[in-house]
């Protein structure tokens, strides 16, 4: 047969002919079926959303003869005429809370005027509400989908009303709502599902509303063999008018027609397009085959091109690589397998190519790195990147791992670069020891502080004392003056201590502020006046200006505020020459609420700045030039503290300054205002906190010999009686023996530390466990005061001792015990 079909091509063509015709006729007949089937499937589903329209309305229908029966009722009860527009709003809004549909809503009272209306209706004005209310407030129905749209009304709108007032009874008001099908049925795609336009008719033929819309402008077709057809409720009808097959359809409950069209052009697009398919089968059937050549072509030339770019791409990779220096390039497929692997450091890592290229990756790497490849491997392939780090042979390697893509835009290939990263390791473990070494050393620098703070106070606290009581004792002239100079030098030593102990602390991120309610202006009167006999033993006039407008009593670190402005002003006073003049001024410069922004100014007219020199005046250490320091003395820390206090506090300190003319030094903060009643904290002073203690026995435990000498001078010459002791041991006697009632103890002693003296004073089972116990130390770092009060003492004491403060904090002491229940050495005999 097939030596009989290639001798015979005519044969070939009368058989290709014949079975083309065949499959022509039973293709012909399959079409007209499949177009039958098809236009009865269009009439049916035309007659299922007729079912599904009216479901739909009459649901709509039903819910708003509900709402009108509900909200009807209750203003009938409430006599709409006796009712607020308020309330008449309330009950009509939550009648509507379920009828989303609507477009408006309105409640008219007998006389026709509008008491409530949902929205205002372009479509269904307030005086067609009216004439609506005219035409049917005679009428018996309470209920009624009217039909009789108001004189002027344009089609497009469904009406709703309920006459109120019983049957018989006098129309005591109307419920009008209104309802636009169009986006009713827009809300709803279901029922347009398969129709081209739906039509709502009333029951006498008369137009209501389309979709689309555009479909009344146009007259909406001639129905009118099919409504006749279809008079009876529940009816339905069809009619095929040029290419259009429409269905009608009467309402069982409303008089309402429902008018659904769709167009056989679209239902029998497919049967068209396959009746044309057929049609031009042969046709198709000679593209294909010249397409299916053509295409062939070009896929195999696709095909190559592909394989000489893959040829090319990894000829670039592979001069990349070995090109690469400081590292290797590994090229792996999604199996795993090696491509490529080259680079300057192949070799220093004990690699070659013949080792690596075209094995797995866990086969022809060294354990430890093909576990890494191997997790990082299925993060590539999935195509994101990935970095990680890898030792080989006591070489650090960083690893970007990244996926590689063909054209499509798929993972084809992975890619893991290593550079050498040993020196850079190196580098940071360098950096990271030295910042080890200087957080060290910045630890040993405070501990140098502490304890050399504590080495200097001690003996200062002495020459002050000793001197302060050598001046108490009425000295000859000469004498007085020579220890007016100790003190004065004392006092100087003293402050430059205090500059490094809060430079210290500043450094060390370790100095706090204590906000508590204060007298601003009491705490600049007492600056003022302090600071006035050192301008006036200079011949320099220091004047004080602060508004009225700036808040008395105010919340804040009124130490802190001190201790800058202190600064300032001894700075202008020491810079500024005999008869020149200091100001301190203290002004309102904003705020909100109870927040006033306070600025604070000191300004003089001394010797100046050099421009040049500003910028580094803040610096720590620094002085304008080596001539003003050794002329004026200073450390050149008190403004670098200054600023950085400022700062703390929430402010800027700022500095203007002309050469010969003077400088002005301003900060401004932020500061809440208190009521006048606010309770104040004021300081304590000496001699009031003196006669509020009766006379005590107290302890003095000092090993420090000039210390205990001018303190039991101050405590005796206020009648009290002293005890000392040079160590903790002693100072531990003496309590246990009840024979004093207070303890004023050094923190730092030989034998036993007043720290741990006070510890076994408080878990004894003594009577004496609650005698108050005043700490008298030279540590001033950030956190000795609450270490000490955590330890069991009750007050703190700095050294150099400033009468004042020891009178205040044994006052304070002996009150905080006496709430404990200690009554003194006396309590031992009771």
């Amino acid at each position: 047969m097939r030596d009989v079909l290639r001798g015979n091509p005519l044969l070939v063509l009368v058989i290709l002919f014949s079975l083309l015709l065949v499959s022509g006729y039973f293709g012909y007949r399959s079409l007209i079926e499949d177009r039958r089937q098809i236009v009865k499937t269009a009439s049916l589903r035309l007659k299922d959303h007729v079912w599904l329209l009216q479901e739909q309305t009459e649901r709509l229908f039903d819910a708003i003869d509900s709402t009108f029966l509900q909200l009807g009722l209750e203003l009938e009860q409430g006599r709409l005429e006796s009712m607020s527009d308020e309330q008449v709003r309330l009950a009509a809004s939550r009648a509507l809370v379920y009828l989303p549909a609507l477009t408006n809503f309105m409640v008219l009272d007998a006389t026709g005027d509008i008491r409530f209306a949902l929205r205002q209706d372009s479509q269904f004005s307030n005086r067609q509400a009216m004439d609506h209310y005219a035409r049917h407030c005679a009428r018996a129905d309470r209920v009624s989908f009217s039909t009789l749209p108001p004189e002027g009304y344009a089609p497009g709108l469904l009406i709703f009303s309920r006459r109120l007032g019983g049957v018989g009874e006098a129309c005591k008001g109307m419920l009008v709502a209104t309802v636009t099908p169009s986006s009713y049925y827009e809300q709803r795609p279901r029922s347009r599902e398969g129709v081209d336009s739906v039509m709502l008719l009333t029951g006498d033929g008369e137009p209501l509303a389309a979709w689309p819309a555009t479909l009344l402008q146009h007259g909406g077709g001639n129905f009118i063999p099919a409504m006749e057809k279809a008079v009876v409720p529940g009816r339905k009808a069809s009619v095929t008018e040029g290419d259009n097959y429409t269905l009608v359809y009467a309402a069982v409950r409303y008089p309402l027609k429902f008018v659904l069209s769709v167009s056989m052009e679209g239902v029998l697009s497919d049967w068209q397009a396959r009746r044309d398919w057929q049609t031009v089968l042969f046709v198709i059937f000679g593209v294909l085959g010249g397409w299916g050549t053509f295409a062939a072509y070009t896929q195999n030339r696709m095909l190559i091109n592909a394989r000489e770019a893959v040829i090319r791409r990894e000829k670039d990779y592979r001069t990349l690589a070995e090109n690469y220096p400081s590292g290797i390039i590994m090229l792996f497929d999604r199996s795993g397998r090696i491509l490529i692997a080259a680079g300057q450091a192949l070799e220093s890592a004990g690699w070659s190519r013949g080792e690596l290229e075209g094995r797995m990756l866990e086969n022809a790497l060294p354990p430890d790195v093909a576990s890494l490849m191997a997790a990082h491997q299925g993060v590539v392939l999935s195509g994101m990147r990935t970095t990680f780090t890898v030792t080989v042979r006591g070489r650090v390697y960083q690893a970007h791992a990244l996926p590689l893509l063909d054209d499509r835009g798929h993972v084809a290939s992975g890619m893991a670069v290593f550079s050498d990263i040993t020196m850079r390791e190196e580098y940071e473990s360098a950096l990271r020891s030295a910042k080890e070494a200087a957080e060290n050393a910045n630890v040993l620098k405070g501990q140098f502080v502490a304890n050399i703070s504590h080495e200097l106070r001690t003996p200062i606290s002495g020459i002050m004392g000793i001197t302060e009581v050598a001046l108490n004792e009425n000295p000859p002239q000469k004498w007085q003056r020579y220890f007016a100079i100790i003190k004065n030098v004392s006092d100087g030593l003293l402050a430059v201590i205090n500059d490094v102990l809060d430079f210290s602390r500043i450094e060390a991120g370790k100095l706090t502020l204590v906000s508590r309610p204060y007298d601003l202006e009491e705490v600049l009167m007492d600056i003022w006046v302090s600071m006035r006999i050192k301008a006036e033993g200079k011949g320099v006039q220091l004047s004080f200006e602060m508004e009225q407008s700036v808040a008395r009593r105010v919340e804040g670190d009124a130490g802190r505020l001190r201790q800058v402005l202190v600064n300032l002003l001894d700075n202008a006073i020491k810079f500024t020459e005999s008869g020149g003049r200091v100001i301190l001024s203290v002004f309102m410069a904003g705020g909100t609420g109870d927040v006033q922004q306070v600025a604070f100014s000191v300004s003089d007219t001394g010797i100046g700045i050099p421009a040049d020199r500003l910028g580094d005046l803040f610096d720590s250490f620094s002085q304008v030039d080596g001539t003003l320091s050794r002329q004026h003395g200073g450390s050149g820390l008190g403004l670098a503290i200054c600023k950085h206090l400022v700062e703390i506090m929430g402010g800027q300190l700022h500095v203007a300054s002309i050469l010969g003319k003077g400088s002005r030094f301003h900060f401004s903060l932020a500061m809440r205002a208190l009521k006048p009643e606010s309770e104040i904290r004021g300081e304590a002073g000496g001699e009031e906190d003196c006669a509020n203690l009766p006379p005590l026995h107290i302890l003095l435990a000092e090993d420090n010999e000039l210390n205990r000498e001018f303190l039991a001078y101050f405590l005796e010459d206020y009648g009290h009686v002293v005890l000392t002791a040079a160590n903790g041991e002693e100072a531990l006697e003496c309590i246990f023996a009840g024979l004093v009632d207070i303890v004023l103890m050094d923190v730092q002693m030989p034998v036993v530390s007043g720290l741990e003296a006070t510890q076994r004073v408080r878990v004894s089972d003594s009577f004496c466990r609650n005698i108050p116990i005043v700490a008298l130390t030279a540590h001033a770092m950030a956190g000795d005061r609450e270490r000490f009060l955590k330890g069991g003492m009750d007050d703190f004491v700095g050294k150099p001792v400033n009468k004042k403060e020891l009178f205040a904090a044994l006052t304070a002491a002996w009150n905080m015990a006496s709430k404990r229940g200690w009554q003194g050495r006396r309590q031992r005999a009771a």
